[in-house]
């Protein structure tokens, strides 16, 4: 019984541990209490397999730590047979050391029994547990079976620490990526903006005849230019947001304003597109006019976001904008009669720079990100976007948002 609550003590303390050296000084110092040990160390087998190294000892005279400090693989100690065997080494005498290895240089060799137990996960070897005892000990089959029951646990604990390490360094060299990846898009996005503005301003120029009159063919190529410069502008705005949304710099600018009057002006933007291509668009509002206290330009961008590729999306029919409120949100919903979304896709259209029909949207244009930016900015206003549809049945796009904030009163 005394064996087993040992056991369970070491298994305990090792469960409490995570980083490696945290695991080292449990195994050294557990393990030498427990068995009785006066001295101790872990040496643990480099990545080319040809040395072990001390990374952790206790009670070892200093000419000790040094001729522990790096052995080769084939030093003639007991190292040697436990890395070539898997199997522990046992000695209880110094006559049982000197029979089988040379005494080591420069070290004075005391009366002591050793042990020295593999560290093995599965038939991998981490290292070894080297114990040594005071004067001569009969380390019976039972106790040779316990210090290798204990020698496991330690072995488990060394690799945890090593996965839970290396998930960290991963994690950590995956948020760098990704911060870098961010500044990078959010720099680009600023640079392209700047440039593309005033392109559209000098078309705004030429458009309306300020250097002078143009023809009819000219006013439709300033037109195009317009629009593809403005549907550049949108992309470039698209890829801003969800570069700040993704390094955590998105903020949420608070007021009170006009429901009817948002929805009302984000329609009368998309008319001009829908109208080119024939379709019909409906706006649905209350009749009580609403507010909420939320962030406008945001609220603005996801809405234009799904009314814009719902006229894309959609060769012939209607494009509908209905609004409804309660005293806790405003819902919005979005409906076309285009192609629909497939259920195993609905979920899909969300994620950044994800385009379901290659051909399609290659001709259509886009790079993917309006969807998933929309659904980021919802739920950073507290809110939510959910997607019904059908192949060849059209798609709804549901937009719910708080009427308030959730942590926040008007002032």
């Amino acid at each position: 019984m005394l064996r087993t609550e040992q056991l369970l003590e070491i298994t305990s303390a090792l469960s409490r541990a995570t980083t490696h050296q945290d695991v080292l000084e449990v195994v050294v110092n557990q393990a030498m209490r427990e068995l009785g040990a006066v001295a101790g160390g872990v040496m643990e087998l480099s990545e080319d397999g040809a040395h072990l190294i001390l990374t952790h000892g206790r009670g070892m005279s200093v000419e000790m730590m040094q001729a522990y400090s790096m052995l080769a693989s084939d030093a003639p100690f007991p190292t040697s047979d436990v890395l070539r065997t898997h199997q522990p080494v046992f000695l209880q005498t110094n006559a049982e050391w000197l029979a089988r290895y040379p005494r080591p240089s420069g070290v004075a060799f005391e009366e002591r029994s050793r042990a020295v137990l593999p560290l093995l996960i599965g038939d991998r070897l981490l290292g070894l547990i080297t114990l040594s005892f005071d004067g001569t000990r009969t380390i019976d089959p039972s106790e040779q079976t316990f210090m290798m029951a204990v020698a496991a646990n330690c072995a488990q604990a060394l690799e945890r620490a090593r996965l839970f390490e290396a998930e960290q360094r991963a994690r950590a060299e995956a948020e760098a990526a990704s911060g870098a990846k961010s500044d990078f898009l959010a720099v680009m996005s600023h640079e392209l903006r700047t440039p593309l503005t005033a392109v559209i301003g000098y078309a705004d120029l030429l458009d309306g005849e300020v250097p002078g009159p143009l023809n009819e063919a000219q006013k439709l190529h300033i037109k195009r230019m317009k629009a593809s410069a403005w549907h550049l502008l949108d992309l470039i705005s698209d890829i801003l947001s969800f570069s700040k949304i993704e390094a955590g710099r998105e903020e949420a600018n608070l007021h009170v304003f006009s429901v009817n009057d948002l929805a009302r002006e984000v329609i009368s933007v998309i008319i001009p597109q829908a109208e080119r291509k024939g379709l019909a668009v409906q706006l649905q509002l209350p009749q009580d006019h609403m507010t909420m206290y939320s962030d406008a330009a945001k609220v603005r961008q996801i809405l234009l976001n799904l009314l814009t590729n719902a006229v894309k999306f959609t060769e012939s029919g209607s494009v509908r904008l209905s609004v409804s409120a309660s005293q806790s949100e405003v819902v919005f919903i979005v409906e076309d009669s285009g192609p629909g979304v497939a259920s195993h896709d609905r979920e899909r259209v969300f994620e950044a720079f994800t385009q379901l029909d290659q051909s399609a949207t290659r001709a259509i244009g886009g790079v993917g990100l309006g969807l998933s930016v929309s659904r980021k900015l919802a739920r950073l206003l507290g809110g939510d976007i959910q997607v019904e549809s059908a192949p060849e049945g059209g798609a709804t796009f549901t937009l719910r948002l708080a009427a308030m904030a959730p942590t926040q009163d008007p002032q």
